[in-house]
């Protein structure tokens, strides 16, 4: 049941839905992102897990999951499976899709308020300087509140829940997710904001190799991450795409007496 598939299956889902969804794609080890500032039940986002291999039925991920998912062929592709399944996008305020090998070195609570607050349609938390990476954009900037984008990546996006409305019929379009996060930043409205927010740092603990588990599988089903990029830039009509800031808002330095 646990395993890659072309369709998705719904095992568990709850009664009642919170405000938001963080959204996983979890294997059979134990991810945990939200590191030690975790509330447990007492959250306002859903946990949905979608599941590419057996899980450890004891650790906290499958546990504290609202919603456990089976199958789907890669994050976005089960992402895009689960609201065909379960159509409750239009419930949510705010949906994250995160990595299993990321930690978060903040309250997702707090997190997502910000980005309400802030009216950011499209968001992600900042890495660590000693995160792996691909872009240097995406690292901390010490002194930055946050910086408004034309670019936010694919390990740990944070959609508005109307933009993810208008961008998840193409989450399917590429398995390896490469080019999707050219086609999500891209397809921003100009009243609608992305960020790279320096105030919320998160670790990731990878590194970024052909030898990584996710690149042989895709592999192994025929799938070239860089084909999938090609692919998407020639239908969206893109020889190239600049990543740039487009603003910076800082952190004030405060003296004050009592």
């Amino acid at each position: 049941m646990f395993k890659n598939a072309q369709d998705l299956a719904v095992i568990r889902s709850p009664a009642a839905l919170r405000k938001h969804l963080v959204f996983i794609r979890a294997g059979a080890g134990q991810p945990w992102p939200f590191g030690s500032r975790f509330a447990g039940e007492e959250r306002g986002f859903d946990i949905a897990v979608s599941y590419f291999d057996e899980p450890d039925f004891e650790s906290k991920l499958y546990m504290c999951a609202d919603f456990v998912l089976a199958g789907g062929l890669s994050k976005f592709h089960a992402a895009k499976k689960f609201f065909e399944a379960y159509p409750c996008l239009d419930r949510y305020g705010y949906v994250c899709f995160v990595d299993d090998d990321l930690v978060f070195e903040f309250s997702v609570d707090e997190f997502i308020a910000f980005c309400e607050r802030e009216a950011l349609s499209l968001a992600q938390p900042c890495l660590t300087a000693d995160s792996f990476h691909t872009f240097r954009i995406t690292l901390h900037h010490p002194g930055l509140l946050y910086r408004v984008t034309t670019y936010v990546e694919t390990m740990c996006p944070v959609f508005e829940a109307s933009h993810l409305a208008s961008v998840i019929d193409v989450f399917d379009r590429s398995l390896s997710t490469y080019g999707l996060d050219v086609f999500w930043s891209r397809a921003l409205r100009p009243d609608q904001r992305a960020a790279i927010l320096d105030c919320f740092q998160m670790r990731h603990t990878r590194p970024i190799t052909n030898e990584g588990k996710f690149y042989q599988y895709l592999a192994s089903i025929g799938v070239n991450r860089w084909q999938e990029l090609r692919d998407m830039m020639l239908w969206m009509g893109l020889k190239e795409y600049n990543i740039r800031v487009t603003a910076f808002i800082t952190l004030d330095d405060v003296i004050a007496i009592t």
